[in-house]
């Protein structure tokens, strides 16, 4: 018998209840990737002055830095940063997430035809999260 464990945190204590006969590590992107990533994606956006900004917020705090090799991440922070430029006042992780959510809410209702409010997730959105929360919570 053969088990698979996928995990974005190995640290979460996963290592002691299974024993893995194999690990996997999939790295991300380098720092220099990840800048590289950044001009392209405002190249092609056609706001080269964006890439300059965001690149010297990455360099400045490293947190969010750590993130940025993840691809996914990368590519949320260059969407939400063309979006809003006043996301980059900060580095801490728990507004670019809450902001992140929010991007990916408007999204779906946009895409959906649901009407948003002017501030935060329509509450059946907001409702699906927060379930999804707890069952992440619960899970661990």
């Amino acid at each position: 018998s053969s088990m698979i464990v996928i995990t974005s945190r190995p640290s979460a204590g996963v290592q002691q209840h299974t024993q893995p006969d194999c690990h996997v590590r999939i790295k991300g992107f380098s720092s220099k990737h990840v800048k590289e990533y950044v001009r392209q994606y405002f190249s092609i956006m056609g706001k080269p002055n964006l890439a300059t900004k965001l690149i010297s917020f990455i360099e400045e705090n490293q947190d969010v830095a750590d993130l940025l090799h993840t691809p996914f991440f990368l590519m949320s922070l260059c969407a939400l940063s063309e979006r809003d430029e006043d996301i980059l006042t900060t580095g801490a992780k728990t507004p670019l997430y809450s902001n992140l959510l929010t991007c990916l809410g408007r999204k779906y209702c946009n895409r959906e035809g649901v009407d948003m409010p002017t501030d935060g997730l329509p509450a059946e959105v907001a409702d699906a999260l927060l379930q999804f929360g707890k069952l992440a919570l619960e899970a661990l």
